[in-house]
């Protein structure tokens, strides 16, 4: 009897992992077909010539792009909404988060998505005296003042449900790291282009991936014990190297030396005109960035057990459902969601401040 309970486990442990593999797959495939028309092809020797393409061509399926992440950004509050108050015995719980936070961050991120449309320019993206002030505009400052009155009075209203502070704090602070993340693919895609978010998408998903199957192997140490129980020591370890060696070679073979890399121009004195007062925002560029990427590579692992922890406290293995062997979308996304706002906002200090 127990080696036939033993035989069905382990199918149904294979079973799993078809399916999350599968699921991964398509889900790559469907994300390299959404990102690659928004991406510019490069902004160096022709850059003039996509400018034309870009007004012509491409400006229609930017607003494309930047409504499905606004979509995006928008199941993901539900999610965590329907995760945290899943139709309690007070309705009104449920709706009050969830209409509330969806206005709240879906205005302001039309808005900030408007300005980004409007003042951009690829040229932008060169540090000399070019340069525009996108992203430091009275605009999006007032914004950002508004997001933070909002998020208050929002954690005010909650102080009137009982109990239910714990969970409008998680509410508020996924939504905000949500919303961090869209404008963070948002930003990543159209300025620098398609290698560059493809390299943040493969690097996180090679340290999770080799996290999971060299702690299944080598591991016995456990690492986040409260958070998340099976990453181990070693799995951590062999998830960090695995993640590096991928960065490394993807970087200098598609990002640092290839044309179609909008990084690639960022190395050309000749194009950026670059002269001794400006020469240090260059100087050194693929050693930041490849410092920044170490940043990032050890946060990605910390970034999956912050989200365990947060399924743990409410005794549930997965946020939802809609993802067959993954579970919901901040499921598969809980990495990913700090490594791209962590080297967004690292890259826009590197290269244009």
């Amino acid at each position: 009897m127990s080696k036939v309970k033993k035989s069905v486990k382990s199918k149904s442990k294979k079973n799993e992992l078809i399916k999350r593999v599968t699921t991964a797959i398509i889900l790559l495939v469907v994300v390299i077909l959404l990102i690659l028309p928004a991406s510019y092809v490069n902004f160096g020797s022709q850059a003039q010539t996509n400018l034309d393409n870009y007004n012509n061509t491409f400006i229609k399926y930017d607003y494309f792009f930047i409504s499905i992440i606004g979509l995006l950004l928008a199941y993901i509050i539900f999610e965590i909404v329907n995760f945290t108050s899943p139709f309690k015995d007070d309705k009104t719980i449920f709706w009050v988060n969830l209409i509330f936070l969806e206005i709240i961050f879906i205005i302001i991120y039309v808005f900030i998505a408007y300005y980004f449309i409007r003042d951009y320019n690829p040229i932008w993206a060169k540090p000399n005296d070019q340069i525009q002030d996108f992203g430091y505009n009275n605009q999006i400052n007032n914004l950002l003042i508004y997001l933070i009155s909002f998020s208050f009075i929002y954690l005010l209203i909650n102080v009137g449900f009982d109990n239910e502070i714990k969970d409008s704090i998680i509410n508020l602070t996924v939504s905000v790291l949500a919303f961090a993340f869209v404008l963070s693919i948002l930003f990543l895609t159209i300025v620098f282009g398609f290698t560059v978010i493809l390299m943040l998408i493969l690097t996180t998903a090679f340290v999770d991936t080799f996290a999971y199957f060299g702690g299944k192997l080598f591991g016995n140490q456990k690492i986040f014990v409260n958070a998340s129980p099976n990453k181990t020591f070693n799995g951590f370890l062999i998830g960090l190297l695995a993640g590096f060696l991928f960065f490394i070679f993807f970087y200098f073979t598609f990002v640092a030396n290839m044309e179609s890399s909008n990084l690639y121009w960022l190395n050309d004195e000749n194009f950026l005109q670059i002269d001794s007062n400006t020469a240090y925002l260059i100087s050194n560029l693929n050693l930041k960035i490849s410092a920044l990427m170490i940043v990032v590579i050890i946060i990605s692992p910390f970034a999956d057990a912050f989200f365990s922890k947060i399924k743990r406290n409410f005794n549930k293995k997965d946020f939802a459902n809609i993802l067959p062997g993954h579970g919901g979308v901040l499921d598969r996304l809980d990495s990913h969601i700090f490594t791209y706002t962590i080297f967004s906002f690292g890259l826009l200090f590197i290269v244009f401040i």
